[in-house]
């Protein structure tokens, strides 16, 4: 199931049996998706209220009461709710990161909070994104320098049939990857990364890098032990 190699994990929906609260999904180091058929709303009770989250919300002047006034960024939630307990989040699509989405960094939730995302909604510890040009004398390998060890490399512009990002083939040599669609070489004496994108076209801000440094977003709420309940997320982090 999944890319080759990888530790995608599905949690499964609770069973008929399931009569208790609090329901939580924690990390433990492999990668897992919460059930989108599962509904939350009929196993939490939202004591602390409603809030929103968009890519095209606003930290400054929002107060995330609604979409049209949404916060940009999951830690402006974490900052302004506080201790506030059982509140509920909704998530807009995309894709978030250790910038805008972690909960790991940036100040992360200090009550059990449920997440609620709305359309496709991937939680990825990915690193800053790489800006990338044509490499001299290459036709389909892109460059880009890079501050962080990398290890793998996955493409959101082209999901697999689980809708998981596709994932890179780590290759030897620029030469490899020049020849080679979907894959990548990272040049470590250099701090250098190279790709070859799968529709052999300039790398997007959705082809992003990975390292075996990169902490999964959910790692601070696992050791706090704050209480994370899901619906509709995938958490793809791989390291």
């Amino acid at each position: 199931m999944g890319v080759m190699g990888s530790r995608w994990r599905v949690v499964p929906q609770p069973n008929a049996a399931f009569s208790f609260l609090p329901f939580a999904i924690q990390t433990d180091g492999a990668t897992f998706r919460a059930d989108p058929a599962w509904d939350i709303s009929a196993q939490i009770p939202y004591t602390g209220g409603d809030y929103y989250v968009s890519k095209a919300g606003n930290d400054s002047t929002g107060d995330g009461l609604s979409w049209a006034t949404a916060w940009k960024t999951i830690p402006k939630a974490h900052t302004v709710l506080g201790a506030t307990p059982n509140c509920r989040i909704f998530i807009g699509a995309g894709v978030w990161g250790q910038a805008d989405g972690s909960f790991a960094y940036h100040g992360g939730p200090t009550a059990d909070r449920s997440y609620v995302g709305v359309g496709d909604v991937y939680f990825d510890s990915y690193y800053p994104a790489v800006t990338y040009a044509l490499v001299s004398g290459r036709t389909y390998t892109f460059s880009g320098s890079t501050a962080y060890a990398i290890d793998n490399v996955f493409d959101y512009d082209h999901l697999d049939a689980e809708e998981f990002p596709s994932a890179y083939v780590a290759k030897a040599s620029v030469d490899d990857v020049e020849a080679t669609a979907g894959s990548y070489f990272y040049d470590s004496a250099n701090a250098l990364i190279y790709v070859h994108t799968i529709d052999e076209v300039t790398p997007s801000a959705n082809v992003r890098s990975q390292g075996p440094t990169v902490t999964t977003v959910f790692s601070t709420v696992r050791t706090a032990g704050v209480k994370v309940y899901l619906e509709n997320a995938k958490i793809c982090n791989m390291t």
